[in-house]
């Protein structure tokens, strides 16, 4: 993606490019940057990639805005593993280049490397929001996009997306599915039961949203009947699924049908290590009289998200 030359050099091609040089410096007055640019690019077309940074390095003396120039080096760190060298270059080009989709994105999966999460969203972000610009029609990107605030708990701006989005895309049963989870995430529950309904309305067999309806049922303790009918047809497409799994568990434990809720609990614990599955294992657990496996998993829903005030609170009483 950056490498300037694709091909072998040959003399003749590089004397061309000095032909070009000559004109193109005498336009801009930078013939320098030019010349050591255009070795670079000739050093890193034969992988001699220690002279072609060193070249790299004399153009931008010259001409500190080459983008090209910046990429090139860049692309030849990533390939020796000097992220730290590589992201110092990406970053002056999207301040070169505001609009820029490519050194954003790269942005973000260097710093993904590096754990820094704020920094690859923060990337990421931007070189969706220029995607969109550029392509304004793709609603794939405006989906990944809305996700990604969602992911943030930036809910508020997914849900103004996913409202925009509707604008042109009126039919997308996803997008109605994400504006539900921004609904639910702000404690809009009739909402985002309208979307959801609205979501199943347009494609019957849209199993993640029949999934999401009958969860929301059953964390609200109504129509559970309807809850349990929606989540097995949702379970028909994905049997295996352990989230499904655990929303029809979650059922039979608010229609204290506590074995058959067992079992299924149990079975989504098996299959996936996740704070709300352990956290409705603890809670039946307790009714089940068995405080040991009660705290235990409450524990290991702590653990994996220490934020859960209200797990807090159970564990305490059950020490008190």
């Amino acid at each position: 993606m950056f490498v300037f030359l694709k091909r072998k050099a040959c003399p003749f091609f590089v004397f061309l490019l000095f032909c070009a040089s000559a004109v193109f410096a005498s336009d801009r007055g930078f013939p320098e940057a030019l010349s050591h640019f255009i070795m670079g690019s000739y050093y890193s077309n034969l992988d001699k990639d220690t002279q072609a940074l060193a070249e790299y390095e004399k153009s931008l003396k010259f001409d500190p805005d080459n983008s090209l120039a910046h990429l090139n080096s860049a692309a030849i760190y990533i390939k020796n593993n000097q992220i730290d060298k590589a992201i110092v270059h990406l970053e002056v080009v999207s301040k070169l280049q505001p609009d820029s989709v490519e050194a954003n994105f790269v942005c973000a999966v260097l710093y993904g490397l590096k754990d820094d999460k704020i920094k690859s969203d923060k990337s990421y972000e931007r070189a969706l929001k220029n995607a969109s610009v550029l392509q304004p029609d793709n609603l794939k990107i405006q989906e990944v996009l809305a996700s990604l605030y969602a992911r943030q708990g930036r809910y508020k701006e997914a849900e103004s997306l996913c409202q925009e989005m509707l604008k042109i895309f009126p039919n997308q049963p996803l997008i109605y599915l994400q504006l539900a989870d921004a609904y639910y995430s702000q404690a809009l529950f009739e909402k985002a039961e309208g979307s959801l309904k609205k979501a199943i309305e347009i494609k019957a067999d849209f199993h993640q949203a029949l999934n999401f309806l009958g969860y929301m049922y059953a964390q609200a303790g109504k129509n559970l009947d309807q809850a349990e009918i929606i989540i097995k047809k949702a379970l028909e497409f994905e049997p295996d699924n352990p989230a499904y799994i655990d929303s029809l568990g979650w059922v039979y434990f608010k229609q204290k049908k506590y074995e058959d809720a067992k079992k299924l609990l149990e079975k989504a614990a098996s299959s996936l290590e996740d704070p709300e599955i352990y956290l409705h294992l603890g809670d039946l657990y307790l009714v089940l009289g068995d405080k040991v496996n009660a705290k235990e998993n409450w524990e290991k829903s702590l653990k994996m998200d220490p934020k859960q005030q209200a797990v807090k609170e159970k564990i305490e009483g059950l020490e008190k």
